[in-house]
């Protein structure tokens, strides 16, 4: 992964830093700063993506070799909303990660996902949309320092959500537990039937857009 995202030069930094004893995270901190300006958990979010990535999941993206990768495997899989676990999955080790994949079968509306990690940890976490052709958008999920954070996402052209989970305790502590749940809002924030854009006469290279919902929740306007 550091190859094939930063270069040769951030692989070998980082086994400098590396030899020096240094805790893993400070560690390889150093090394990616040094190397282009990036840091440890940015490179940890990115190499989470890129191992969900792999396998029948490849997008020719990421890893060059990705195709030849088994396809990743997740914490939990679930079907429908609403959906929970509680403390229920695998717990996750320091400098660790965890994929659990919601399949929301739903269409319209929206969902909140909420997840809670063990406050022991240093959580991070994101949510990846995977529409029905198989592309993918990454969403960042605010986690606060007790370890809660929460976000809401449309529904319109999501086939599948996986939460992705981080515990980036880089000082060898237990493994940490979390809890998450999925549910419904059936009119968040509301739900966009037609879009259209077209050329407007006026100023020069001005668009005019146009579009229809057939319903919206707590909406000021349109901006």
């Amino acid at each position: 992964f550091l190859d094939e995202a930063y270069g040769l030069t951030a692989v070998g930094l980082a086994a400098q830093e590396l030899a020096t004893g240094a805790p893993t995270g400070a560690a390889l901190d150093r090394a990616l700063k040094r190397a282009c300006g990036e840091s440890f958990s940015g490179a940890f979010r990115d190499f989470q993506l890129w191992s969900i990535l792999r396998g029948s999941r490849d997008d020719g993206h990421h890893f060059s070799f990705g195709e030849r990768l088994a396809s990743p495997s997740f914490a939990g899989i679930t079907e429908g909303l609403p959906a929970l676990s509680v403390q229920a999955d695998p717990a996750v080790a320091p400098l660790g990660a965890a994929e659990i994949l919601l399949k929301p079968l739903e269409t319209l509306g929206g969902a909140t996902v909420r997840f809670e990690g063990d406050p022991a940890g240093l959580w991070d976490a994101d949510l990846l949309l995977v529409d029905p052709a198989g592309r993918v958008r990454r969403l960042g999920i605010p986690v606060s320092a007790e370890g809660r954070g929460e976000v809401s996402i449309p529904l319109q052209r999501v086939a599948e959500v996986v939460l992705l989970v981080r515990n980036g305790d880089s000082e060898g502590g237990a493994p940490r537990r979390y809890t998450w749940s999925a549910s419904r809002e059936p009119r968040f924030p509301c739900e966009v039937v037609s879009l259209e854009v077209h050329p407007a006469d006026a100023p020069p290279g001005a668009l005019l857009i146009s579009g229809e919902t057939v319903s919206e929740q707590a909406v000021a306007g349109f901006n």
